[in-house]
């Protein structure tokens, strides 16, 4: 990556509906390419997708918790990891070192729900132990590293 990848990828983690156009204005370079670095990277997988992010409150989705959790067969988890992938509540699951095997986020309705999911977790997935916290605010969240 050159300066210039560096302040296109800047433009479009800001919004990645910027046009061509307007990146190729705010970079000083031709819209073919700007267009051109934009299918280099994401062909090399350096931009991994464009997204819509959505507001969970919006969406009746106000309470994340993160899960750490310990299964008791760790070499035994694909099972697990299917539920992690096939649940649409689950937005992050992180492999862990240290006390626990994993740490999963989960955005939801309520307490309820979250009671739900949790013992579903429990029940299906040989679960050794699990340490629930819920988050009461969100001080920072981004979705991508920075250049």
């Amino acid at each position: 990556m050159d300066s210039i990848d560096i302040q296109i990828v800047n433009i479009l983690q800001e919004n990645s509906r910027t046009s061509i156009k307007q990146i190729s204005e705010k970079v000083m370079l031709s819209a073919p390419s700007v267009k051109e670095r934009i299918n280099k990277m994401t062909a090399s997988g350096l931009i991994r997708e464009f997204t819509t992010v959505l507001e969970p409150a919006m969406m009746g989705k106000t309470l994340t918790a993160f899960m750490f959790l310990t299964l008791k067969r760790p070499d035994e988890n694909q099972k697990f990891l299917d539920f992690i992938n096939d649940e649409p509540e689950i937005l992050a699951c992180h492999y862990l070192t240290g006390d626990f095997d994993y740490m999963v986020q989960i955005v939801t309705s309520n307490s309820k729900r979250l009671e739900e999911l949790l013992s579903k977790v429990k029940l299906t997935h040989e679960v050794a132990r699990t340490r629930t916290v819920i988050a009461l605010s969100t001080i920072k969240e981004k979705h991508s590293v920075t250049p």
